[in-house]
């Protein structure tokens, strides 16, 4: 990446992938950068910055726009803001009614799930339509956490890892937007507060460092886990997207420096 950045926020949109905010270094203020990159010539450009710098943010997509929600610190914690790639500009949205940070997000059908990260680590959950620009609560999760990852597969909601007042976590609590119920999965076989997921052929890549780099795949229609080829780079706090038949994972830190390296990931089925 141009700029390299710890706990970032990525998404793809477009055939490419967009990191958005981020910090260059623990003692260093957020960024607000937004750096796309493009698989098929393996370059990047850096797009018009986030009007709120940040970190521990997440992104997700809707109708061809990039919504950005919460974040480290102060007003940044509630802070919405919309990217328009059509005219490379940002727009501000309605604060989310719960300040979050190292959170997770998915969209479904046109509107934006938001599970937990909140400062008590609770099991709040709220959904959000850019619509109307309006929030709405939803049935709170089973398990309060923290730093957990997501992952949408045949409609539902995956919420992966992460940690609570308990410590770091292996259970799998399953979201259906359609009938707002819980279920659980089988447990990720190894428990990480710092763990990245995304969604290839219909399976969840998790990433995770807390035994040392590590792929574990799940298969939903199993609701078995296995071992991947082992992540070749010590990191935390990385974003992690799949398209195009591979997993990218993108930017993290380790030693209290951000790491600009992209890795990427071709599984075997």
């Amino acid at each position: 990446m141009p700029i390299s950045v710890g706990d970032p926020a990525a998404c793809v949109l477009d055939g490419k992938i967009y990191v958005i905010g981020g910090g260059t270094r623990y003692d260093q203020p957020p960024t607000g950068n937004v750096q796309v990159y493009d698989p098929a010539t393996d370059t990047w450009e850096q797009k018009t910055e986030m009007p709120t710098p940040r970190t521990g943010l997440s992104t997700s997509v809707v109708d061809g726009k990039v919504y950005a929600f919460g974040g480290s610190s102060g007003s940044a914690r509630v802070a919405v803001e919309v990217y328009d790639p059509a005219t490379d500009t940002w727009e501000k949205r309605a604060d989310m009614p719960t300040p979050r940070d190292r959170f997770a997000t998915e969209a479904v059908n046109g509107k934006v799930y938001v599970f937990s990260g909140d400062q008590e680590c609770t099991c709040s959950v709220e959904v959000y339509d850019p619509a109307s620009d309006t929030w709405e609560k939803r049935a709170d999760m089973p398990t309060p956490r923290k730093k957990l990852s997501s992952a949408l597969v045949d409609g539902r909601i995956y919420l992966v890892g992460g940690f609570s007042p308990e410590g770091t976590l292996s259970v799998v609590d399953v979201y259906d937007p359609e009938t707002a119920t819980w279920t659980q999965a089988a447990d990720l076989p190894t428990p990480d507060m710092s763990v990245a997921s995304c969604v290839l052929n219909g399976r969840i890549y998790a990433i995770s460092n807390s035994d040392g780099p590590a792929v574990e795949i799940y298969d939903p229609a199993a609701d078995e886990w296995q071992r991947g080829a082992d992540f070749p780079s010590v990191r935390h706090s990385m974003s992690t997207v799949c398209m195009g038949g591979k997993v990218y994972v993108l930017g993290g830190g380790r030693d209290f420096n951000a790491l600009g390296s992209v890795w990427v990931y071709v599984p075997e089925f």
